[in-house]
């Protein structure tokens, strides 16, 4: 049976003479690894740097979400005390208190109000998508990686060729 390279390099050592009796599994030659090993290194770190990636986004969407959340609950607040604001001006106006004026910027203020804390919720909305959407394009790229890594300790496997069954070695090229 011919063994010839899986990979396409340069042959570092040939471990057997003809002649030479083997088993399956013996180490027959050596395979220059040199840039898989160089390859595989640098796909490990860029990998790992994805991971950094996915974890920094993790909580960068974790605090937006908190920070948005708390303006969400300081907008309600805001909201609850330009409502009173609104009934005081509206009961000073009934016992003439109060003017049309100050009761119609109540109501505007209270609007305005309204209309930020939509603004806030479409906010948050949004942004849970987003962050949700980057994360998962930032797995997936992790993922494809992963797979990149396996098939390159494979090759790293294959630099080491061994024999597929007992025999002895005939000829060597």
């Amino acid at each position: 049976q011919q063994v010839i390279s899986p990979i396409s390099t340069s042959v570092k050592e040939v471990l057997l003479r003809s002649g030479d009796k083997v088993e399956k599994g013996d180490p027959m030659m050596l395979l220059d690894d040199e840039f898989i090993r160089l390859e595989y290194e640098s796909l490990e770190d860029q990998y790992e740097l994805k991971n950094n990636k996915i974890t920094r986004l993790k909580y960068e969407y974790d605090k937006n979400i908190k920070d948005l959340d708390y303006e969400n609950k300081i907008k309600n607040l805001q909201l609850s005390s330009l409502e009173s604001q609104l009934a005081d001006a509206q009961r000073l106006q009934e016992i003439g208190s109060a003017t049309q004026e100050e009761v119609d910027q109540a109501k505007l203020n209270l609007e305005i109000a309204q209309l930020e804390k939509k603004k806030l919720e479409n906010e948050l909305a949004f942004s849970e998508q987003v962050l949700a959407g980057d994360k998962r394009n930032l797995e997936l790229e992790a993922r494809m990686e992963q797979k990149k890594l396996k098939e390159l300790q494979r090759k790293l496997r294959e630099t080491k060729v061994t024999a597929p069954r007992a025999g002895v070695i005939t000829w060597i090229s």
